[in-house]
């Protein structure tokens, strides 16, 4: 891991400190397992108005950073856009909180764990009870801070189930709130190229950017069904309980409960 300390030949390079967080810059900060990759390719299709099967996921992560991916990046844009699983910083004024419910969050990211790594020692149970093996922190911990929202940023709230259902509302606003004017016709036709079955396919075909972690393991460890409702299937009654118990007022603030 090269140092986030920017050498001379780096910053010659047009490389920026992935800390760099400019005040006009956007930030799209959900919890982990809640559609943020899938948004992620969304808005760089948004930003190139383009449909190009050739924005591979290594393309996508330049025009859009992941925080947790890169060291550094390049302004592309004067007014950048980046993925974050962060909890609120005083410098991210400009925020879309994506937000999934924390439900089927949970057997995502149990999921994700399983598959990547033969040696992952939590259950389902570990995760959503003591809260074992989740970054950065439980479910409810993360959407009542950005609730909160202590440094007072512009938030837009965009629920992942809204996506799903609603994708030329969800689309428009979206685009409005990144400053961008395109007819429906583009904002579908953007949409469409990135359904979750698509995006799938392309990091299949492609590969993820963040290659080293997941080498040699399947897609389905990283991109599942996205169905909704699924924790239904897959969760026992008495953990689904305890989630409901100890995350009501999250659940009920983004209308799952």
């Amino acid at each position: 891991m090269i140092n986030k300390s920017i050498s001379g030949s780096f910053k010659t390079q047009g490389f920026t400190s992935i800390d760099d967080i400019q005040e006009n810059d956007i930030l799209i900060a959900g919890y982990p397992k809640s559609g943020n990759t899938w948004l992620q390719n969304i808005i760089a299709g948004l930003l190139l108005d383009s449909t190009s099967e050739l924005l591979t996921p290594k393309l996508i992560n330049e025009i859009v950073p992941d925080v947790h991916a890169k060291n550094f990046y390049k302004r592309i844009f004067n007014s950048m856009i980046f993925k974050t699983h962060h909890l609120p910083k005083p410098e991210y004024k400009k925020v879309i909180h994506l937000v999934r419910d924390g439900r089927d969050v949970m057997v995502s990211y149990y999921n994700m764990g399983k598959n990547k790594n033969i040696d992952f020692k939590y259950s389902l149970k570990d995760m959503v009870v003591n809260g074992l093996g989740l970054s950065p922190s439980k479910w409810h911990i993360h959407s009542k801070a950005w609730i909160n929202n202590p440094y007072k940023a512009e938030i837009m709230l965009l629920r992942y189930e809204d996506i799903h259902e609603f994708p030329l509302r969800e689309m428009r606003r979206i685009s409005k709130f990144i400053g961008l004017e395109l007819s429906d016709t583009r904002l579908m036709s953007i949409y469409d190229n990135n359904r979750i079955d698509k995006v799938r396919s392309k990091v299949a075909k492609f590969g993820m950017d963040n290659d080293h972690t997941w080498k040699n393991k399947p897609i389905t460890s990283f991109f599942r069904k996205g169905e909704v409702g699924n924790y239904e299937k897959e969760m026992s009654m008495e953990l689904i309980n305890y989630f409901n118990s100890e995350a009501k007022e999250e659940l009920q603030y983004f209308k799952y409960l």
